[in-house]
C-alpha cells in the first residue's frame, strides 16, 4: 500500500501524484470495463468507438488493471488514465544524443488540485496479476493513520477481516507503521508508543507479538517500545544497531507481561 500525507502548495500549477507511468501493453480496464486495447478499440458504456491510441479519463474505480498488475484507489478517489502517443528525445534529459523517439504510454495519476494544503492519497499496488482474476482483488488494508506525524495500515490476508481485532481467530496479519516522531498509535484496544521515529511491523500470533523495528534515520542508540494490548502492557527497551549496522533492523518477541529477545 502506499500512502502519501501534508501535500501542500501555494502554486497556480496542479499538484499530481503519479501511481505509474509507462509503455502501453494490452489492455486498459476499470472494474471490469475494457477501456482500450492493442488494437486500438475502446469500450466505454458498453459502446465501441475508435479512439486510436488517444485516451483520457477521469474516473472513480476501485480496481484498474494494465500489463499484469492491478491498481486500488481508496474509495472515492479519482484517478486520471490516459494512455496517449507520446514523442521526444533522450538528449532532452542528458542521457544519450539521437534521434527522436515515440511510443504508446499509460498514464496513471490522482490529481489533487491548484493551491492544495493537507492533501493526501493511498492506493494499493498488486503485481503478477491476470485479467481475469484482477476484479476479486480488494482492499487487504486497514489505514490506521496517514497524516505527517504517522502513516500506519493493518493487513489481513484472504477470507480475513481488516476491521477484526489483533489477536483474534482470523484476525489481522501484520500491522506496518512509520513514525515520524515520537508518539502513539491507538486502534482496536491496542496502543502503541515509541519514544523516537522509527519504522516498526508487529505480528500478533495469539499472545505472542512479533516486533521488528529500525531507525533508517540512525539518529538515536535506544528506542522506548510500549504496547498495550488487552489489559497487558509491553515495555521494550531497545538497543538500535550502531558503526557499520546503523539502521538495521532488530528484532523482538513479546508473550505475556514477560519481555523476551
Amino acid at each position: 500500500m502506499c500512502l502519501g500525507a501534508d501535500i501542500d502548495s501555494r502554486s497556480d500549477f496542479k499538484v499530481m501524484t503519479t501511481l505509474n507511468q509507462c509503455r502501453l501493453h494490452g489492455d486498459i480496464l476499470a472494474d471490469g470495463t475494457k477501456l482500450i486495447a492493442e488494437q486500438n478499440d475502446v469500450l466505454l458504456n458498453n459502446q465501441d468507438k475508435k479512439f486510436g491510441v488517444d485516451l483520457t479519463a477521469k474516473i472513480c474505480a476501485g480496481r484498474i488493471y494494465h500489463d499484469g498488475v492491478a491498481y486500488l484507489p481508496v474509495e472515492g478517489t479519482k484517478v486520471n488514465i490516459e494512455a496517449q502517443r507520446r514523442n521526444g528525445s533522450w538528449s532532452d534529459i542528458g542521457v544519450a544524443v539521437g534521434s527522436p523517439v515515440e511510443g504508446d504510454v499509460f498514464t496513471l495519476t490522482i490529481d489533487h488540485g491548484i493551491r492544495q494544503k493537507g492533501a493526501g492519497y493511498a492506493y494499493t499496488i498488486i503485481p503478477d496479476v491476470t485479467p481475469n482474476d484482477y476484479s476479486n482483488r480488494t482492499q487487504q488494508c486497514a489505514i490506521l493513520a496517514n497524516t505527517g506525524k504517522l502513516q500506519a495500515v493493518r493487513y489481513a490476508p484472504v477470507g480475513t477481516d481488516a476491521g477484526s481485532d489483533a489477536g483474534a481467530a482470523g484476525g489481522v496479519d501484520v500491522i506496518g507503521a512509520v513514525f515520524y516522531e515520537a508518539g502513539s498509535l491507538s486502534f482496536g484496544g491496542i496502543d502503541i508508543t515509541v519514544s523516537d521515529p522509527c519504522i516498526i511491523l508487529l505480528k500478533p500470533k495469539a499472545h505472542i507479538y512479533e516486533l521488528t523495528i529500525s531507525c533508517p534515520l540512525a539518529e538515536v542508540a535506544c528506542i522506548d517500545f510500549t504496547l498495550s494490548a488487552h489489559g497487558k502492557q509491553f515495555i521494550k527497551h531497545i538497543t538500535m544497531p550502531q558503526s557499520g549496522e546503523t539502521g538495521a533492523s532488530v528484532n523482538a518477541h513479546m508473550q505475556g507481561v514477560a519481555i523476551c529477545d
